[in-house]
């Protein structure tokens, strides 16, 4: 997931310093999981992590990151100032540290966002700053969170107009508030699960350890899917789509191993059960 979000002042110069953000509300599309209960926590006090930054985190409980900057109205050479902001998660929702970029770098805020299913909302404390207000005002949020944390997963289906909405909502400190809408391409095809089964021929009469792997254009379509042989139980597959089935096979013949899961096209491979010796027995 990227967010991207652009403060500008209305009514006047766009160039201008904006009204300071109070409160921040992101509705993400409908079915997005923001998996806040898998992720390693950051169990830090805000005064933990001012002392020590994000040495306070455990490098596991990191979800995204990017920057932040902020006009705070003294003018160049203040203005504009980049801060790099690391997030975490904090058990509950975000964490995010705000920094200089100097080395070592000096943490200088502390904001933390909830989540609450596909929404993440929170106050934005003020900050001193010069005129006209003496506030410092954000101007620019430019984050990002990576699949490979694990974090953040998609909705499990795509509209039928092919977009998923997002929409933002945002308390200034004037008073005023301003909702505003993001659309991201998604695909309306549902991802296929194709089976592949190791070995393919087994003989009969024997205990085997059939190896079964799931592959997918989508990995979610590969973990935890239910996969299914006549004569033994179901099964679930691990993260990577991978499920051993141990049996003995007692009557030659052709199987087939199942694997569904919701929202997924189903997939299938054969299994070859022979007399001992090799040889191809009736289908049973």
């Amino acid at each position: 997931m990227t967010l991207h979000i652009r403060y500008t002042k209305t009514g006047g110069d766009a160039n201008a310093k904006p009204s300071p953000i109070r409160t921040f509300q992101l509705d993400a599309p409908a079915g997005t999981a923001f998996h806040t209960a898998k992720i390693t926590p950051c169990d830090a006090s805000d005064p933990e992590v001012m002392a020590t930054g994000t040495a306070a985190c455990p490098s596991e409980s990191r979800i995204g990151g990017g920057t932040v900057t902020v006009v705070t109205g003294f003018g160049p050479p203040f203005d504009p100032f980049v801060s790099p902001t690391p997030i975490f998660n904090d058990g509950k929702g975000w964490l995010e540290i705000s920094q200089t970029d100097s080395n070592p770098a000096v943490t200088i805020a502390v904001t933390r966002l909830t989540v609450q299913s596909s929404r993440v909302s929170g106050p934005i404390g003020a900050a001193p700053g010069g005129p006209p207000d003496f506030e410092t005002a954000v101007s620019a949020v430019d984050f990002a969170f990576p699949a490979s944390t694990g974090y953040v997963t998609t909705p499990p289906s795509c509209p039928a107009d092919g977009k998923w909405v997002a929409t933002g909502t945002f308390g200034f400190a004037d008073g005023t508030t301003q909702v505003v809408s993001g659309e991201t391409p998604c695909s309306t095809r549902t991802p296929s699960i194709r089976v592949s089964v190791n070995p393919r021929r087994v003989d009969a009469g024997r205990r085997v350890r059939v190896e079964v792997k799931l592959h997918s254009s989508d990995a979610r379509c590969i973990s935890a899917a239910a996969v299914r042989m006549p004569g033994h139980r179901r099964t679930r597959t691990d993260a990577d789509g991978r499920v051993t089935l141990v049996k003995t096979f007692h009557r030659t013949g052709r199987r087939t191993v199942r694997a569904t899961k919701p929202g997924c096209k189903s997939g299938r491979a054969g299994l070859t059960v022979l007399r001992q010796g090799g040889r191809d027995g009736p289908d049973s």
